[in-house]
């Protein structure tokens, strides 16, 4: 979901010396300079170490490690160290892998001023050395950072407004980019926003927003809203008051709540299609919501009695994963009566009881205290 970029210090080493034994810690690593406008020091240190040039390279390595925690990296690979000379000057390349949240950036100029090994007391060394970096360098770095904060709060404002559309997949897919975005910082970083002002409470916010998914995820889980289509002779018509009582009853009967938020029919017979995987209804109070759409039509007339076909469609749709859970379809089912409306009943009578079997079956594994032996098709 997001890069991980590294950077490579590259020091020189400029003078070692080895000292005699019980020799003190040298002044300028007891008493180390002070960050200056045009320079960062940082010192490290080694002890007990078999020989001279792993006390010196094992000291260099805290000094750049150091230096690696103070601008927020990460260190990633081993010290690496390459000798040379040249007009008669010893020099020590030196390189130290690391990462810097999560962007490429090569850190130059850094540096090593001093270094120092000592014998300890028991015939092994210990190392000293002082690292000096340039303020130029480390404000490069800051700048790096500075932009992935302000990335990290753009992206917590875009999962606030999912959230207060009810979009909770994104939602949650924005916190947890906002998220990425500030746990690689290692510095609290200044930010341009009345109330957020620093990564520090952005982390915070971050934090708020999660326990606000969380509580609405649990709010919802079990409730189910419920819509339902009719149609008469192709054209849309209101739904009798027994449908939805009876669609209702299936979801209370398998321990399941119903949401008192309205679906419109049109969506309702969107779901229903074959092509309804293109379409994402969200809901606020609920997370899976039913559709179920019957349609009548005209069999012909005889003796006086009016025939009618009645078929009927279902769908689960799962509102936070954004797919149908699962699907049903009831073939036509035919019905006489004196009246269309009357055989049109008795069609669709008989197609709700065909379809309540696949409800009592598909809200059943919804229920939370099922799941643990069943699971969604």
């Amino acid at each position: 979901m997001f890069h991980r970029m590294v950077c490579t210090l590259m020091v020189i080493l400029t003078s070692c010396s080895t000292a005699s034994r019980r020799q003190p810690a040298p002044l300028w690593y007891q008493q180390p300079p002070k960050h200056t406008a045009q320079y960062l020091y940082f010192i490290g240190d080694s002890t007990n170490q078999p020989d001279e040039s792993t006390a010196r390279e094992f000291a260099i390595q805290k000094a750049l490690s150091a230096l690696s925690q103070y601008c927020g990296a990460v260190i990633q690979t081993h010290f690496q160290s390459a000798e040379s000379e040249r007009n008669g000057k010893y020099n020590q390349m030196v390189s130290l892998t690391v990462d810097i949240a999560g962007e490429e950036l090569t850190i130059r100029e850094a540096l090593v001023e001093q270094a120092m090994v000592r014998r300890g007391l028991n015939e092994d060394f210990d190392g000293f050395a002082m690292i000096r970096w340039p303020q130029q360098q480390y404000r490069a770095v800051l700048r790096r950072q500075q932009a992935r904060a302000r990335r990290g709060l753009e992206v917590y404002l875009q999962a606030q407004s999912h959230l207060a559309a009810h979009r909770l997949p994104e939602a949650k897919a924005k916190l947890d980019e906002a998220a990425t975005l500030i746990s690689s910082l290692r510095t609290e970083i200044a930010l341009s926003h009345k109330k957020i002002t620093h990564t520090g409470l952005l982390n915070d916010a971050l934090n708020s927003l999660e326990t606000r998914i969380i509580a609405i995820e649990g709010a919802r889980q079990g409730v189910v809203a419920v819509g339902l289509a009719c149609t008469e002779k192709r054209s849309s018509v209101l739904c009798p008051r027994h449908r939805i009582g009876h669609v209702r009853e299936q979801v209370v009967s398998q321990g399941l709540e119903v949401t008192p938020t309205p679906v419109t029919p049109l969506l309702v017979q969107k779901l229903t299609k074959t092509s309804s995987s293109s379409v994402r209804p969200t809901l606020r109070d609920a997370r899976y919501l039913l559709a179920v759409t019957y349609n009548s039509e005209l069999a012909g007339e005889e003796d006086g009695f009016v025939f009618a076909r009645c078929s009927a469609r279902a769908a689960l749709f799962d509102t936070d994963k954004g797919h149908i859970v699962d699907t049903a379809q009831v073939r036509p089912q035919k019905g006489g009566h004196i009246h269309f409306a009357g055989a049109s009943a008795k069609g669709c009578d008989e197609a709700e009881t065909n379809l309540t079997d696949w409800m009592r079956q598909v809200l059943s594994n919804l229920n939370p205290t099922n799941r643990a032996t069943t699971t969604l098709p």
